[in-house]
């Protein structure tokens, strides 16, 4: 197991490449699919394949497919979905996911400065369907009267693929249509009826009542960004002012101090005008009498803009990706505070990593050893539970598919040791899925955090800072 500990950078490397050449061939045969589709639906062919499917999940994966083409004209796609719709659906979501690709893809085709955002709210139930509506908003062009008129009939370019779009929300009980003037961008909407179990209903991002919902600010420049954000914490119910800039938010957190009522949580970017994210951190925590005790949450678009030197030092939470997605944003405002455990007296905190992919061990044992932690791998749960045995581990990164006992299985294992005396070691699954029924699994057998595979070192140094004191 020690022999893990030896790492060169080729295979992170090749990882990474074989990362985004999988990645690359994966949205490949998600196009061409769709092509695929567009061209049956043309000749008069679609037809509906009823499966189950994670709607969160479909709409996080068609705007992950638009994020590159976004970020080239500096663009952002935020997406919101009203939190009583149930987590696993039954339509098809291969035709769900042409319509958006078309209407997400067309908003950013005609829109060159701000954003555009997917909403999608429950209009009605019965005891086994409900019917969705879909609002893809950009902040584009606009249309004319005229072309609103005669935008789903005509026979080429963009009308032509809505004239699909059409027909295959036909296919799905619904309608579609658009709102926009011209110059004030538009919104394109459209409705689905797709069937759940009642077993389905819930959702672990269901609404908060207000009276126990934090008071959270969120600091982001841009427009797109913010408005989803807040977007989103809304539909939890959750208490949230908005600032477009540093300065303006020392001000906000200030204010509420004096007044006796903090912020909870402080989202904030870290790319902001004036007064960054780290430096707003810093000096709202040097400061707390004024400031507040907030916990603060960055967010980047480029994890590589919060490396190592960055956080040393930083009283942060979490760092979240940009676009964030609402699972991770969810955890961000939700999760209790971690508590802290002290290292023994001169020695760093020791961490395991259980990951049966060789290249994904040594990838973020590298990790660990650029930030200074002590750290030793194992392939299989077995291995985990055998030195855990052995050695007082003070973290766990535990990839949740695993061979003989899977990462579920082996913290639901640890967890029911320590009810028998053993000490409470956080556990930090290390997952390729963020869908909400793969997080409710993690935290129901007892995991404390998620980081999202490949991991990212400045993610992995956001987790670590939250569960583990610094070497």
């Amino acid at each position: 197991m020690s022999a893990d500990t030896v790492v060169s950078a080729a295979p992170a490397v090749a990882f990474l490449n074989a990362e985004t050449a999988r990645s690359s061939a994966e949205t490949l045969l998600t196009i061409l699919n769709d092509i695929l589709g567009f061209s049956k639906a043309e000749e008069g062919e679609p037809n509906i394949e009823p499966l189950a499917f994670d709607l969160r999940t479909l709409c996080e994966s068609t705007a992950d497919l638009l994020q590159d083409a976004a970020q080239r004209k500096s663009l952002e796609i935020g997406y919101v979905l009203d939190p009583v719709i149930p987590p696993v659906l039954h339509g098809d979501p291969a035709r769900l996911r042409q319509v958006l690709l078309n209407l997400l893809s067309n908003a950013l085709k005609f829109t060159d400065e701000g954003g555009v955002l997917l909403q999608v709210d429950e209009v009605e139930r019965t005891r086994e369907t409900v019917l969705l509506q879909f609002r893809v908003t950009d902040t584009g062009i606009g249309l004319t009267a005229t072309a609103r008129e005669s935008l789903f009939g005509r026979a080429g370019g963009t009308a032509r693929g809505l004239t699909i779009a059409k027909q295959l929300v036909q296919l799905m009980e619904g309608e579609i249509g658009v709102e926009s003037e011209e110059g004030c961008g538009s919104t394109f909407w459209f409705t689905a009826r797709l069937g759940f179990r009642p077993a389905d209903a819930g959702s672990d991002l269901a609404a908060r009542g207000a009276a126990d919902a934090p008071h959270v600010l969120v600091v982001e420049d841009s427009l797109a960004s913010r408005h989803t954000i807040a977007l989103q914490l809304a539909a939890w119910r959750v208490n949230c002012d908005t600032s477009d800039d540093g300065v303006s938010a020392l001000a906000m957190m200030r204010a509420r101090a004096v007044e006796g009522r903090p912020y909870d949580v402080v989202l904030a970017d870290q790319k902001l005008p004036g007064i960054d994210g780290t430096t707003l951190v810093r000096l709202a925590v040097a400061n707390r009498k004024d400031f507040g005790m907030s916990r603060f949450v960055l967010m980047t678009a480029s994890p590589q803009q919060l490396d190592v030197a960055t956080l040393s030092g930083l009283d942060v939470r979490m760092c979240l990706r940009k676009p964030v997605k609402p699972a991770f944003l969810y955890s961000a405002v939700f999760a209790p505070p971690a508590h802290v455990r002290p290292a023994p007296q001169g020695a760093a905190p020791r961490v395991l990593v259980a990951d049966d992919n060789a290249v994904n061990r040594k990838l973020v044992l590298r990790q660990l050893q650029r930030l200074g932690f002590a750290a030793d791998a194992a392939g299989s749960g077995i291995e985990v539970l055998e030195a855990m045995h052995r050695i007082p581990y003070d973290l766990v990164l535990m990839d949740c598919q695993m061979p003989e006992m899977d990462g579920y299985q082996t913290t639901a294992h640890l967890r029911l040791q320590e009810k028998n005396g053993g000490k409470r070691v956080p556990v930090i699954a290390l997952t390729a899925s963020d869908g909400e029924r793969d997080r409710r699994t993690c935290l129901a057998v007892g995991m404390d955090d998620f980081l999202l595979k490949p991991v990212h070192e400045a993610e992995l140094a956001g987790v670590l800072a939250r569960w583990l004191p610094r070497p």
